[in-house]
């Protein structure tokens, strides 16, 4: 079981990590300005890159977009992480687009893995935030596919077996 702590007293929080690829291209903008914008009010987030801070930081000063957003980008410029959380490609020295929702246990709850020029939903990444909140605050429960906040989740038995 993968465990998620950091140094700054986040445990507690929903984390995202999400690695992408070097190149500061408009799929990765438009992916993070969509994010900054829907998620960062439901935990933590972190966009990792095998970039250095140094490129993170000249992109942070060169772009309206970037300079708006609120949580941080942490290079990762040994692939640490990126081997960590299995999105590495080695032959090429970047990470795969890596979405992972870790709960305040630090246990990764879902992830989701795209090739490079695969971007990613905003939307549902809060519905699976939200889900992930939701079961950890009521364990006995589980969301069903496309699960909205409000909607019937179900309590897992044997008499739901070939009825879902």
């Amino acid at each position: 079981m993968t465990r998620l702590y950091t140094k700054n007293g986040d445990k507690g929080n929903t984390f995202l990590l999400f690695g992408q690829k070097v190149s500061k291209n408009d799929i990765r903008v438009q992916c993070y300005g969509a994010i900054d914008e829907c998620i960062s009010n439901l935990g933590a987030v972190y966009a990792i890159s095998t970039d250095t801070h140094f490129s993170h930081k000249a992109w942070h000063d060169s772009s309206e977009s970037i300079t708006k957003i609120k949580f941080p980008m942490v290079g990762d410029p040994t692939g640490a992480l990126s081997r960590n959380f299995e999105v590495m490609i080695e032959e090429e020295g970047l990470a795969l687009r890596g979405t992972f929702i870790i709960n305040s246990q630090g246990v990764i709850k879902t992830m989701e893995v795209n090739d490079l020029g695969i971007g990613r939903s905003a939307a549902d990444l809060v519905r699976k935030v939200q889900a992930a909140q939701y079961i950890e605050a009521n364990p006995n429960e589980v969301c069903p596919a496309s699960w909205k906040p409000g909607a019937e989740t179900l309590e897992p038995s044997l008499d739901l077996v070939g009825k879902i």
